[in-house]
């Protein structure tokens, strides 16, 4: 794989991250508390079941990045797993014995814990961001430098894209 290459698969991979982090902690999470007519403990059951498959599917973008990273991109990477660790393995299980009481009908207190998940949610977005944005620029100082063989472009050289 070539430098651009990489440098493009880099970006698209923290792009990916950053979406599915985006869309389910920030958009499918608090949308499906207004569906009517539909029981909370139901809700909340969904939820740890697409909290676990969002967890799974960003590790495994997660995995292939911190592959493909390099330099400072690559420490943001192990950054934002050491993020991800910390919030299943720290943050969840508490966060998790809440919502199963409340699945079983107890009224919980409040927490804090919520606004700490949300705001390393957001870190780790914009971790993804920075490294897509590095790896975007790379790329592009890479074509200024030295074009890309004819068959790292699928459209022709860079001004036709």
């Amino acid at each position: 794989m070539t430098a651009y290459r990489r440098f493009l698969a880099t970006a698209m991979v923290a792009v990916a991250a950053s979406a599915i982090l985006f869309a389910l902690s920030f958009v499918a999470t608090p949308v499906k508390f207004l569906a009517d007519g539909v029981p909370v403990e139901h809700l909340l059951a969904v939820g740890r079941v697409t909290f676990r498959a969002s967890a799974a599917s960003e590790a495994v973008l997660l995995l292939l990045l911190v592959i493909l990273a390099r330099g400072r991109s690559r420490i943001a990477a192990c950054s934002v797993a050491a993020l991800l660790a910390f919030q299943w393995l720290v943050l969840m299980p508490d966060l998790d014995a809440r919502t199963l009481a409340r699945m079983s009908g107890r009224v919980m207190p409040s927490s804090g814990l919520h606004g700490w998940w949300i705001a390393l949610d957001v870190l780790r977005i914009v971790l993804y961001a920075a490294i897509a944005r590095a790896a975007i620029a790379r790329a592009m100082m890479r074509v200024g430098k030295t074009p890309p063989a004819a068959n790292d472009l699928e459209r022709g050289p860079p001004s036709a894209l």
